[in-house]
């Protein structure tokens, strides 16, 4: 079983959820009703000085199977 990793300087607005592998970074804000839902085994990471606004839902979908990847479901964006 994954849990959430928070940094120490993030705020998580206590109505917001994360679930599973979600990694939230440096000085993130999470909003109120926002979810980081990371409960297929795909790991979520939310980079420092970002925030995840209210209401919105972040889910990871499975990507990769019988140590495949299934083809469209990827998605990766660095900077």
């Amino acid at each position: 079983t994954s849990y959430p990793r928070v940094d120490h300087s993030a705020y998580i607005h206590p109505s917001a959820v994360l679930i599973g592998d979600c990694y939230i970074g440096k000085r993130v804000l999470v909003a109120p009703f926002a979810v980081c839902r990371s409960d297929t085994g795909i790991p979520i990471y939310v980079g420092d000085f970002s925030n995840i606004q209210d209401g919105a839902i972040i889910h990871a979908a499975q990507t990769m199977k019988n140590g495949s990847y299934i083809d469209n479901k990827r998605f990766s964006q660095n900077g």
